[in-house]
């Protein structure tokens, strides 16, 4: 699994976060614009999840795959809040698929679905690490001053990291 994008957005689809792991060059051009556009049309699904809930455990925040387009796979998971985490990734063909287990559901995952669902853990966790700070302003505007948007440097860090594990 090669991760390529990563959105939080809020309940109305808003823009909190973005991050973009794919490297640019003089040769290739900025491919944000790209997954913005593909996790603003993952709102939709996200919404018609939400709206017809498929028989499934009422705690599960992890929504599974909601698009496959060009090659990249659009993953979605959704707070208590209403927050919305997208994850834009694709299958790496050389990669040995992991053996990673995670318990859900009453039962373990394996391979990249066990992948997923850890990614999006372990950003849920960093997540309300940030929105319990008591300096945090939630509906900050992304961007700003060096960069930062409304992120602090912990969930920024955690972000980075992932993306160093996942590529």
């Amino acid at each position: 699994m090669k991760l390529h994008s990563l959105f939080v957005l809020n309940r109305h689809g808003n823009p909190l976060y973005h991050h973009t792991y794919d490297p640019t060059t003089d040769q290739t051009p900025d491919p944000s614009m790209k997954y913005a556009y593909l996790a603003h049309t993952s709102c939709d699904l996200i919404d018609e999840h939400l709206a017809n809930p498929a028989p499934k455990v009422s705690s599960d925040l992890y929504l599974g795959l909601l698009q496959t387009t060009e090659g990249l796979n659009i993953y979605g998971y959704v707070l208590n809040t209403g927050a919305r985490f997208v994850l834009i990734v694709s299958e790496d063909p050389t990669a040995t698929t992991s053996s990673l287990v995670v318990a859900a559901g009453g039962g373990t995952v394996g391979g990249v679905k066990g992948e997923i669902i850890l990614v999006f853990q372990q950003l849920h966790a960093a997540y309300i690490a940030l929105v319990c700070n008591p300096f945090y302003e939630y509906m900050a505007e992304v961007g700003g001053n060096d960069g930062e948007g409304c992120v602090g440097k912990k969930f920024d860090a955690v972000v980075e990291e992932l993306g160093k594990i996942h590529s």
